[in-house]
């Protein structure tokens, strides 16, 4: 039997403005899979302004493409749907987002990492010890 684990998003809860985002992992071929899509859509697509705003704005638009889902996020009264959002709406709302709550963009820094940047390993104290600090030993 085949089995498929999907990632779980990673869920950012912003307290200043009670708005809860969730975004995919990110990996480096999102990364990739971002710049492909930003590059046909400006060839094919004749959309150049996108790929000006994405050189200007890189991780705007990083977090704009992992953006799954939102919720409380309104305007005039009416709850936003993500279905409406293309690419540059949602790096717009990453960009307001970043201006009203100060401790996303070191979420997400930290949420970009890869996993071996995340696992730190803490020695006990005294279990390392530098060998300059040690006293020469006389043989017998």
């Amino acid at each position: 039997m085949f089995t498929f684990k999907k990632a779980e998003p990673a869920t950012y809860h912003s307290e200043a403005t009670d708005a809860e985002f969730k975004f995919r992992q990110s990996t480096e071929k999102e990364r990739e899979e971002l710049g492909m899509y930003v590059t046909s859509e400006g060839v094919f697509n004749n959309q150049s302004n996108l790929w000006t705003d994405y050189i200007l704005h890189k991780d705007d638009y990083y977090a704009a493409w992992l953006l799954n889902d939102f919720s409380g996020v309104q305007q005039d009264g009416k709850a936003h749907e993500i279905k409406r959002f293309g690419l540059p709406d949602k790096a717009d709302l990453i960009r307001q987002l970043k201006e009203v709550d100060p401790k996303f963009s070191p979420w997400f820094e930290s949420h970009c990492e890869p996993p071996e940047k995340k696992i730190t390993e803490v020695a006990a104290s005294g279990e390392l010890v530098d060998t300059g600090t040690l006293p020469a030993v006389q043989g017998q």
